[in-house]
């Protein structure tokens, strides 16, 4: 499940014991996803034991593991729950895997009447129950590892004796099925059987390529050895029984289909039987010059039945003996096949089941004006090669090459306006898809996104469209909540001056624009409800409330521009209040509380976002001092932008810090010890400091034992430290 922007959870644990913890012990907890006051998703997570020795993560005889999850803005419900028996000598692992769920967005606003008549269409709904996997090595869509039921029913090592008897089965329903698993190995290579040759499975193998049939499947096997060794005589045996059978509902039955038909109304039934059985008994001689085993006798018999039917109906089996004696005097190796029926081969569209967009989003109610679409593709749109290993018409394994991209895309309003539609930004392997755009979605408006994607074909060297499926299109539609009046932090994605910014030079910016950069347009940060064209407004205000400066701010795309004026004090920190003023009447907007606003800017203004810094105590003409005393002056801009200059002056503000640490560090900077009590809210008492004086200026640093951390000011001319409270820059030790 893809993660939420700025959702929130719940998370609750409950743990108890039945009479007392080596009896039963068990543990859950509860997870709630909430997203704008509404759950988005539920998840529980446990385990139990059931006869234990009571500590924690200890297992008991039975021991349980669970997991549920339910996502409700997609409809999708996961549980996995793995469960483990142990009795004496025996032993049992049962993993069970429920899902059910939608395989196309959800429609806003769906009825609970309209949900249940989609969950009964399979076409839009999947559901399934696994108990064990067949290939044994399945995964869930937890990423929780699925294997078979498997049943140790006996295991002996006793030295002159030992061997083993276990089982496996698995029982599947649902409308997605697992792969039809081949025959175990052991025996598919003793008789033979071709992994490049498959005719005699061509049906199953369509019905694995295709991925499109639904229905039920079921299988066990048996497998047991026992070895004896008497030092001078050993002997062994060892057998394998097992079937596997399914009934699919086959929607893609490809060029297997006879006529208009395919099956019993395209329900076919294929199954595998298979036994296998080998023993021997060797000598061991360990005489003269010789040392080493002789085999007495030998026999191995494996037989395998295969069918599928009906339309087509076919079966065919092998059956194979080989056996010797003494050492090989008597020997015989006797193998048989037959057939019954047409074998149909089929030639495969790989992609006529696959999904090209499995994903697009948001699709809920009150989404962000923020939101950002995106879409989660089956196979990587990256344009690159992809191989997919496919029957041919001969039934041998092919590859076919073929590359995908989104072709177009539409972000589009409900009265027909298309939104700026934003640049497509790729993950790293193309199965993601984020439209990035600097201008924010109206508030309470629909919105309707469309994304169209296409498939080529590595033919003859040239890239074509292939001759099965090639498009795909999806459409999705969500509604925008309300769009907020004020700016938040996390929207800025650059200011100049810095929130926070210690030893501004008021006059380097002289005769330029000052800025406010915000990640995303949203109309109402600038616009009352009555004026669309309202006064822009910067209020400056001295931080111990003296002086008060009125000017004016513009907007350019994202941009707020405004000029510094000159009459700023040294040494004083500020405040800027970005705020609008009806033109009109004393209108006062209603704000959100992304931002501390006060209404220190008019009346009839509403402040939309404010901005601290301090200026420095000399003039910008001085230069900052370095490590030896002397520094490089900072020049004014002449032609760069707004939006270089601020990064440009935040990088040089960081590295004065780092500086400032080294020489530290190098002790060329003087420190004074200062007791725990005698800094509080980020002060320190001067008095009770000692600083070092260079030829221009004074650098003081204060460490402070109890945190780690190391206190710094730069003073850049000298200046007598008079007993009041200063305000100083934390910065951590690394």
């Amino acid at each position: 499940m893809k993660p939420v922007e700025n959702a929130e959870g719940i998370q609750a644990s409950l743990t108890l014991s039945y009479i007392q913890a080596t009896v039963l012990k068990a543990k859950a907890t509860l997870t709630v996803g909430i997203l704008n006051g509404a759950p988005i998703n539920i998840g529980i997570v446990g385990q139990a034991d059931v006869v234990s020795d009571g500590k924690e993560g200890s297992a008991g005889l039975v021991h349980t593991d669970l997991l549920m999850q339910y996502d409700i803005q997609n409809d999708q419900f996961d549980a996995f729950l793995k469960a483990t028996v142990k009795v004496i000598i025996a032993e049992a692992k049962v993993p069970i895997w429920l899902y059910f769920g939608a395989n196309t967005p959800i429609p806003i606003g769906e009825t609970a009447a309209e949900q249940k008549t989609r969950q009964s269409q399979n076409s839009n709904f999947d559901y399934y129950l696994y108990v064990g996997c067949p290939d044994g090595n399945g995964a869930s869509r937890l990423g929780d590892a699925f294997s078979k039921v498997k049943v140790t029913i006996w295991k002996m090592d006793a030295g002159i004796v030992s061997g083993s008897l276990y089982g496996e089965a698995y029982f599947c329903i649902g409308s997605i099925l697992p792969k039809f698993p081949p025959l175990p190995d052991e025996i598919n290579k003793f008789l033979g059987y071709s992994t490049q040759s498959s005719n005699e499975n061509s049906v199953i193998n369509m019905i694995n390529q295709g991925g499109s049939a639904s229905g039920f499947m079921f299988g066990a096997l048996v497998h047991g050895n026992i070895n004896v060794d008497l030092a001078v005589i050993r002997a062994y045996a060892k057998a394998t029984v097992g079937f596997d059978v399914a009934l699919l509902h086959v929607t893609n039955p490809g060029s297997c289909q006879v006529g208009t038909s395919f099956g019993m109304n395209n329900w076919y039934a294929v199954g595998q039987v298979f036994a296998y059985f080998a023993m021997g008994v060797d000598l061991h001689i360990d005489v003269g010059l010789f040392s080493g085993n002789v085999t007495l006798a030998k026999l191995q018999v494996g037989a395998a039945i295969k069918a599928g039917l009906p339309n087509p109906t076919w079966m065919n089996g092998r059956i194979k003996i080989v056996g010797e004696a003494l050492g090989g005097m008597v020997h015989v190796n006797k193998s048989m096949k037959f057939e019954i029926g047409e074998v149909c081969v089929p030639e495969m569209d790989p992609l006529a089941s696959i999904k090209l967009i499995a994903e697009v989003g948001p699709g809920t109610d009150n989404v962000s004006v923020f939101a950002k679409p995106y879409v989660i593709f089956n196979l990587p749109m990256d344009n690159k090669p992809f191989k997919f290993n496919v029957m041919d018409k001969e039934g041998h394994e092919t590859t076919r090459t073929f590359r995908f991209k989104v072709d177009h895309y539409t972000v589009k309003s409900e009265d027909n306006g298309y939104v700026g539609q934003g640049t497509k930004q790729f993950s790293a392997d193309g199965y993601t898809m984020t439209l990035w755009s600097d201008e924010a979605f109206r508030e309470k408006m629909k919105y309707t996104i469309t994304i169209h994607c296409k498939a080529e074909e590595l033919i003859n060297n040239n890239w074509q469209k292939p001759a099965g499926k090639s498009e795909e299109e999806e459409s999705i539609a969500f509604t925008t909540g309300i769009a907020p009046d004020t700016i938040s932090e996390r929207h800025v994605v650059i200011s100049y001056p810095i929130n926070g910014q210690n030893y501004f030079l008021k006059n380097e910016f002289k005769g330029k624009k000052s800025m406010v950069v915000v990640d995303q347009r949203n109309d109402k940060y600038f616009k009352l409800e009555n004026d669309s064209n309202p006064i822009k407004k910067l209020t400056i205000i001295e931080a111990d409330g003296g002086q008060v400066i009125n000017t004016n701010f513009s907007v350019n795309g994202n941009d707020i521009l405004f000029d510094l004026p000159g009459s700023l004090k040294n040494s004083t920190t500020y405040r800027m209040y970005f705020s609008i003023e009806s033109s009109k009447t004393q209108e006062i907007k209603t704000t959100t509380e992304l931002v501390d606003l006060e209404k220190t800017a008019g009346t009839g203004t509403v402040s939309m976002a404010d901005v601290d810094f301090s200026t420095v105590s000399i003039n910008t003409s001085v230069n900052i001092l370095g490590a030896s005393g002397s520094g490089n002056a900072i020049q004014s801009p002449t032609t760069t932008s707004a939006s270089e200059r601020g990064i440009r002056n935040k990088a040089k503000q960081e590295q004065s810090h780092r500086d400032a640490i080294d020489r530290f560090r190098k002790g060329e900077t003087p420190v004074m010890t200062v007791i725990n009590e005698g800094i509080e809210n980020g002060t320190v008492d001067p008095t009770k400091i000692q600083d070092g004086t260079t030829a221009q200026g004074k650098e003081v640093a204060v460490y402070q034992p109890a945190t780690g951390r190391i206190i710094y000011q730069m003073i850049l001319e000298p200046v007598n430290l008079t007993p009041s409270p200063i305000k100083w820059l934390p910065l951590e030790v690394s």
